[in-house]
């Protein structure tokens, strides 16, 4: 989704489930009628979002350094993610822990997509596959016109 575009109906997940994340929809009233929104629906896990978009490039986020990352990413965010549920307010020192683990996990993913882009750009199936199944879905056959 690019910024300077109005999102397609195709981004509404996402942008629903970000919503429903930031808590942002949570007791607000609407403004159409006055009645408050109800609770928002339970958030489809934003990596399944993101891998049933890329179709055969999300293979890439699986194998090699790409997936190594991305599996770091998924232990440390889930221990740092259940460390601050069960262990609320303890102590300091588990409270760096766990924002330390939440850092290094977000860290990792971003890293993860980075190198995932950098295997998918080296291997040409992954730009040409998508680009043939494109076309023939259109129809579109022959040269440029």
């Amino acid at each position: 989704m690019s910024a300077w575009t109005l999102p397609s109906p195709s981004d509404w997940p996402l942008l629903r489930q970000l919503r429903a994340t930031t808590g942002s929809g949570v007791g607000r009233r609407s403004s159409h009628c006055g009645r408050r929104l109800s609770e928002p629906e339970p958030p489809t896990p934003t990596g399944a979002l993101m891998e049933q978009r890329l179709g055969l490039v999300a293979q890439t986020l699986h194998t090699g350094t790409a997936g190594k990352r991305m599996r770091a990413a998924k232990a440390l965010s889930a221990a740092g993610t259940v460390g601050t549920a069960t262990l609320a307010r303890r102590s300091r020192v588990g409270a760096a822990l766990r924002g330390a683990a939440l850092l290094a996990g977000s860290g990792l993913t971003r890293f993860g997509v980075f190198a995932a882009g950098m295997q998918s750009a080296r291997d040409p199936k992954y730009a040409v596959g998508p680009q043939r199944q494109r076309l023939n879905e259109s129809g579109l056959r022959g040269g440029a016109a």
